[in-house]
């Protein structure tokens, strides 16, 4: 019945990044026991020993009987927990979530404090706690460049979260101009989403192992290069429903204007270095050529077929929407 206890005050304990937590029942009060001595710096954040062995297996194997951390102390203060190697940041947001205290977080994290979140939700086991909430901060649009995009990539694949990987992936396809190359820079991002795990584990060293780290950031290009080919595909495809049943001039005359007007606004072709997003952008603002005009041989524009300009525009959001990875295809869960 631990949700008829949930949280209800939060009480300061004087010292910086420290909670302490309060059942609103009063049989059962789920004060902080423990104290998180977290990083370099060694930031207290205080924290229920029974929330969290609830929501991360490590954390009920160390506090249990057979550890020191779970060793009884003399009750005056809170045990201290060190975790050295931790960000301090992330820890306190990861406490947040599992006190089920959110809006304690005055902002919304950004991409690299919830990439700092999967981290250790992944170190401490506690993802099916903590990905509810990555999965509401995970959002392409709130990416300031490629890297945050690269961290959000990164944070979807560790908490498995299909969706969002997907739109992320899709933002990278047609928002992002140049080499995928500079996702490199992004701290983890090969291993995470490259075969480096793979070749450690086999001990290969051989070039074309080490060319699979990349696989990724190659599937990224070839997803890229295929929406390119698709967008071109559907500005040429839609030529086919200009048409005449009398067999006149006037579908000459119509795909002449259209091959004209396309490269007029630079879609023909569609050019490799440019943004997708621009690209589709332009594409669905192309005027539809006047099919009322008539030609020298047809007297009657009721025979003139021409341009479906609301079926060109709904194949070119189809090919935006179906730009992104799955997760399933692209790494390997290890």
């Amino acid at each position: 019945m631990i949700a008829s206890t949930i949280i209800s005050t939060i009480v300061a304990l004087g010292r910086p990044n420290t909670l302490t937590i309060m059942s609103s029942t009063s049989d059962q009060n789920l004060t902080c026991d423990i104290i998180l001595v977290v990083g370099e710096d060694q930031v207290r954040i205080s924290a229920s020993s029974p929330l969290l062995c609830m929501a991360s297996k490590p954390f009920s194997k160390m506090l249990g009987p057979n550890f020191k951390e779970g060793q009884p102390n003399d009750g005056s203060t809170g045990k201290e927990i060190p975790l050295p190697a931790d960000k301090p940041s992330a820890i306190e947001l990861m406490c947040n979530i599992i006190h089920h205290r959110i809006h304690e977080t005055s902002h919304t994290p950004a991409a690299i404090e919830i990439h700092d979140l999967a981290i250790v939700s992944d170190k401490y086991d506690c993802i099916r706690a903590t990905a509810l909430a990555a999965r509401a901060w995970i959002h392409p649009n709130s990416a300031r460049d490629t890297n945050e995009l690269g961290f959000f990539l990164i944070s979807a694949s560790i908490f498995a979260l299909p969706e969002a990987f997907y739109k992320v992936s899709m933002s990278l396809v047609i928002n992002h101009q140049g080499s995928y190359k500079v996702l490199e820079d992004v701290p983890g991002f090969i291993e995470r989403l490259g075969w480096e795990t793979i070749r450690k584990l086999a001990s290969l060293t051989h070039p074309r192992w080490q060319a699979k780290n990349y696989i990724f950031l190659v599937q990224l290009e070839e997803k890229r290069n295929s929406v390119r080919q698709e967008i071109n595909k559907e500005l040429v495809l839609n030529l086919n429903g200009v048409s005449c049943s009398w067999k006149c001039d006037w579908s000459a005359q119509q795909l002449r204007r259209w091959f004209e007007h396309l490269q007029a606004v630079d879609l023909l072709p569609v050019e490799g270095s440019e943004r997708l997003s621009n690209v589709i952008s332009r594409a669905e603002c192309s005027a539809a050529l006047d099919s009322d005009a008539l030609s020298s041989q047809c007297k009657s524009a009721r025979y003139h077929r021409g341009l479906d300009t609301g079926s060109r525009n709904h194949s070119l959001t189809r090919v935006m929407n179906s730009s992104g990875l799955c997760l399933s295809d692209c790494i390997l869960i290890t």
